[in-house]
């Protein structure tokens, strides 16, 4: 059904990164039931890519093949035509990849895309209370000023979103590490303990 992505995903040394959000935007025609209408909306979908399946997560599942690679076919009804497609793929530690695919997807079409993934920089700290002191748990966001902070979001013990937030918690001690921050810009940091 549909059409789809093959997927394989790299770190700048080569080797395969074995976990990663996908999220996929997808602007389809759409008929109106009520007045026969035609006309244009997005659809995005999420799939975690991982080697290690957890059925604790939310998000649904796309296990790797024995050669690493990530098979995605996006859900939907099969009378839709696609007008565009936007890729956007992030992993822990790494700067978001954003791909526009070239053409549109049709239905049978299987799309290759091998991505190379991008180290961010690191935010560490310690989330103290008004007294000076660790206040013991909480969570931090951290963004790029001057864009918007999307909708944070955690996942698998480290945050992530595809908006361009990243977010964690702290541990006991108020401690924390955010991963996968552009470089070379300015950050707003939002602390929010419990």
């Amino acid at each position: 059904k549909g059409w789809g992505l093959d997927i394989r995903l790299w770190r700048s040394d080569g080797t395969p990164l074995k976990a990663a959000l996908l999220e996929l935007e997808t602007v389809v025609e759409s008929v109106d039931d009520e007045d026969g209408r035609v006309g244009r909306r997005p659809r995005r979908e999420s799939f975690y890519l991982t080697d290690a399946p957890d059925p604790n997560r939310i998000r649904p599942h796309q296990c790797a093949l024995p050669d690493g690679s990530f098979q995605v076919t996006p859900a939907g009804p099969e009378d839709f035509a696609a007008e565009k497609t936007r890729v956007m793929l992030a992993g822990p530690g790494f700067l978001p990849e954003r791909i526009a695919l070239n053409g549109l997807p049709t239905f049978g079409e299987r799309i290759q895309l091998d991505v190379r993934v991008k180290p961010g920089r690191r935010l560490s700290g310690t989330l103290l209370g008004p007294d000076g002191l660790p206040c013991g748990r909480g969570t931090v966001y951290a963004w790029p000023a001057g864009k918007p902070t999307g909708r944070p979001m955690k996942w698998g013990g480290y945050g992530g979103s595809m908006e361009g937030c990243q977010s964690t918690d702290t541990d006991q001690n108020g401690a924390f590490s955010i991963a996968g921050l552009p470089l070379g810009e300015s950050l707003f940091v939002l602390a929010e303990p419990r």
